[in-house]
């Protein structure tokens, strides 16, 4: 009798699921470019779409230059399936030159990305895709000029869970304007009575003239104004200064008006050859009999063209 012995070897193979770490690579920094403020005593806002296309703005005279931010993601897998979704953030673009803007910051928000989430899927493959990025700045009033730079921390989820984040980086450029103007004193008449209707003066190098209804209280000084009219260029131009007069309203409704002076006289100014040229301003302030008793203020206009 021959017997067999028939030993059967089974195989088992085991797959292994190679899992790489994924990356990101900012391709292209958001710029919101080279932008000028219409009014640099008022705030002022810009929206970039992530399209690299400017949205809304307010006080905004010109931009240009600007591009949206671009990161790319990379994931790799043998076994590639994923969706990758892109969070948004804020964050704070800070003075990076030694101009004029030194004291100033301008926030960055309302972040936006398009597409919000990338599919990735495939076998023994590694894919990159983009993740394109805007957002809106607001420029505080009285800013300044020069370069401001800051950058953000965007994360990613893989079907909710961390995935990895990029430094996005962010920067615009303030232009000078090539006229400014800014009240670098206020015009104020002190201390006065309202017994009888009368004026009291104050004239434009700041002396006040005497009154028997004046008071001289050191809490509530006289003073001329000061305008500060600056030019940027180097070469001279030509402008024309207008200084309108205006009222001074007390808290409750009631209003004195005031004629204004200027000196030099305003509508002299029709170049400027200086850096900074100062127009000193007075006024005569109608004081009505029986006005009531109060603080009273308010504002005149100074418009310069050019």
């Amino acid at each position: 009798m021959i017997k067999f012995l028939i030993i059967v070897v089974g195989y088992v193979l085991i797959y292994p699921r190679l899992v790489f770490a994924d990356s990101t690579s900012v391709s292209q920094a958001m710029n919101f470019g080279t932008v000028r403020v219409s009014n640099p005593q008022s705030t002022a806002t810009i929206v970039l779409g992530s399209d690299g296309e400017y949205g809304a703005k307010s006080n905004i005279a010109t931009n240009t230059g600007q591009q949206s931010g671009i990161v790319n993601y990379t994931a790799t897998s043998i076994f590639l399936l994923k969706t990758i979704t892109a969070g948004t953030t804020s964050g704070t673009l800070t003075c990076s030159t030694s101009n004029t803007c030194s004291s100033c910051s301008i926030s960055f928000d309302t972040m936006t990305v398009s597409p919000t989430s990338q599919n990735f899927t495939g076998f023994f493959s590694s894919q990159t895709k983009p993740f394109n990025y805007g957002g809106k700045i607001t420029i505080p009033a009285n800013c300044g000029y020069g370069s401001f730079s800051g950058s953000v921390i965007v994360s990613y989820t893989n079907n909710g869970s961390n995935s990895g984040s990029a430094t996005l980086p962010i920067t615009v450029v303030l232009e000078p304007q090539p006229v400014s103007v800014m009240v670098t004193q206020d015009l104020s008449f002190g201390v006065v009575l309202s017994t009888t209707t009368h004026d009291v003066v104050v004239n434009p190098n700041g002396s006040r003239q005497s009154s028997p209804y004046i008071i001289n209280d050191s809490s509530y000084p006289h003073s001329n104004g000061i305008i500060k009219v600056t030019k940027q260029e180097s070469a001279a131009r030509s402008v024309t200064v207008v200084v309108d007069s205006g009222t001074i309203i007390r808290l409750g409704g009631t209003s004195l008006n005031v004629d204004l002076t200027t000196s030099p006289d305003a509508a002299s100014i029709t170049s400027l050859t200086s850096t900074d040229t100062y127009i000193n301003v007075g006024g005569t302030l109608h004081v009505q009999q029986g006005a009531p008793a109060g603080e009273y203020s308010g504002q005149y206009n100074v418009t310069v063209t050019y």
